[in-house]
């Protein structure tokens, strides 16, 4: 249950294997752990969830964090459309983020995969423009389409800036990012893009361009390093990223430009854990009082917790009406402790959690680096 001013916002990491239609790769790690053709199924248990328990979690909004298909078709787009229309029909707005493998798919012939991905921006999450943009959160786009966007929801105390970034910024996607966040400095602000934290340097993504063997993730844009440095770190009304991609959890506490300006990031992917994910999906929620942000892992298909996964995150979200007011929070009371003037917090190895961890995980594909044209 949530606290009597609190609300919750739920994270659907990576559904790209329960969506794995045109080609089932994921038989290739899980064939034998189900009886079924696919795993859409575990997909759609967990939209279901999120809408039939929205009133004692009191969730507000599901935020999607890229590689919402294994293969950017047209049958996995429709799979995806029908756990969406179980958040509507539960009356639970939902933000977008387009992952790798959501665009840019090309006919290799090379098995396994026989194709490549991200070799170019063409997507079909434009289909979700037109569901997307008539629910009243949402604002607009930088071109048309919803894999840059950006919505506003009123919660207790503030109003919630979502904005949504494309997999590899574009410079001139960040240009409008920073327009949007510079109009709306009285906002708080939450930036959604797919690929941010790397989850083996427990740091932020620092390769700008890296490319897998087969020719995938050819596009060029920046890195997680280069969009904080560009973007997070000069807005101090953004306070939490929200991504995926890399495998498993990590957290980081990051000092903005700005005297007392924190960030906090999160990263949660479970599509290298059994079956795609088992329905691992993360739930956060804000209590405005307390200012805490309490982060829990929940299996939808296991009907289970994590509890290596909690993480209690200090933000004051009551403005001036804070404790502390807003621009002093005190990081000393973080998840992690700041003990120093360093720019990253110190980690703690708990808030990192990947497949080598539970069993039956399996390891993600290696990458090369890719230089600039």
């Amino acid at each position: 249950t949530t606290p009597s001013a609190g609300w919750s916002l739920v994270v659907l990491p990576d559904t790209q294997y329960y969506i794995d239609l045109r080609h089932s790769l994921w038989r290739l790690y899980w064939a034998n752990s189900t009886t079924s053709n696919n795993l859409t199924d575990i997909y759609l248990n967990q939209t279901r969830w999120v809408a039939s328990t929205s009133s004692v979690l009191g969730t507000r909004l599901a935020v999607f964090v890229g590689d919402l298909t294994q293969a950017d078709s047209h049958e996995e787009w429709r799979v995806f459309e029908e756990g969406l229309g179980h958040l509507s029909q539960g009356g639970i707005l939902y933000c977008l983020a387009q992952g790798d493998h959501d665009l840019g798919y090309e006919y290799t012939g090379v098995p396994p995969f026989v194709f490549r991905k991200a070799a170019n921006r063409k997507s079909r999450i434009s289909r979700l423009t037109a569901a997307a943009s008539h629910q009243p959160h949402f604002r607009g786009t930088f071109d048309g389409c919803i894999a840059n966007a950006y919505y506003e929801l009123p919660v207790p105390y503030f109003t919630l800036l979502v904005l949504v970034l494309e997999y590899r910024p574009r410079h001139s996607v960040l240009r409008w990012a920073s327009h949007i966040l510079s109009a709306r400095r009285e906002q708080y602000a939450v930036i959604v893009t797919h690929s941010y934290l790397d989850s083996v340097s427990h740091a932020r993504e620092a390769q700008a361009n890296a490319t897998q063997r087969d020719g995938s993730n050819s596009i060029q844009g920046n890195s997680g390093a280069a969009l904080f440095d560009s973007l997070v770190r000069r807005h101090s009304n953004v306070f939490l990223v929200l991504c995926g991609h890399s495998d498993g959890e990590g957290y980081l506490l990051s000092r903005g430009s700005a005297p007392g300006h924190v960030v906090h990031q999160l990263l949660s992917n479970y599509q290298q854990w059994p079956r795609g994910g088992d329905g691992w999906l993360r739930v956060l929620t804000f209590d405005p009082s307390a200012d805490t942000i309490t982060v829990r892992s929940y299996s939808t298909y296991l009907a289970a917790h994590e509890p290596r996964s909690q993480l209690v995150l200090r933000h004051c979200m009551r403005g001036p009406q804070c404790t502390a007011t807003r621009p002093h929070v005190d990081l000393s009371q973080s998840q992690v402790w700041y003990a120093n003037q360093s720019e990253d917090a110190p980690t703690d190895a708990r808030e990192w959690l990947n497949s080598s961890q539970v069993g039956g995980g399996v390891p993600s594909l290696p990458l090369v680096q890719q230089g600039l044209d």
